[in-house]
């Protein structure tokens, strides 16, 4: 018959909130960015969020409406949720840097802290975005890993 000769995991870290105080994270204002398939992983954490009575702001980036992902789901967890399109066939015409830039700059909407997760290009734009925003960021890094444990280094990351 079929076995597992091995099992490594769970992998990877837990969202940071879950460690801090509800009533803290009621009183700070969160947006959440999210590039193209990294709605997924971004979706849980406002869904949680929304579950524990905290309003979290919420961008979620595609490069063209066709290829946008869990809209639906997001409208309904996130406080303010905000599409934006590369292409501008829907929602916001420009990347989720812009969008960010538009909201902070032009609205006058005040962050304390960004997560952002999706690809590592517009993690690092983000990041130099919320950087010069004075926006505390922090970012899902995702990359593949071979062995699992980071001995092999093929997961290293510079930041």
């Amino acid at each position: 018959g079929d076995y597992v000769l091995d099992f490594v995991g769970p992998l990877g870290q837990p969202s940071e909130f879950i460690h801090e105080d509800l009533e803290e994270l009621k009183n700070k204002k969160i947006i959440f960015i999210a590039g193209g398939v990294g709605a997924a992983p971004v979706y849980p954490q406002v869904k949680w969020m929304h579950e524990n009575g905290i309003a979290c702001d919420v961008i979620v980036g595609s490069r063209t409406k066709d290829l946008l992902i869990l809209e639906d789901e997001m409208k309904s967890v996130a406080g303010n949720l905000y599409i934006a399109t590369d292409d501008g066939t829907y929602g916001f015409n420009g990347r989720v840097t812009d969008c960010l830039k538009y909201l902070v700059e032009e609205k006058g909407n005040k962050y304390d802290h960004a997560i952002v997760i999706g690809p590592m290009i517009m993690m690092k734009f983000m990041a130099m975005l919320t950087k010069e925003l004075n926006i505390p960021t922090t970012v899902s890094l995702n990359p593949i890993m071979v062995d699992g444990t980071g001995m092999c280094g093929a997961c290293r990351v510079t930041v």
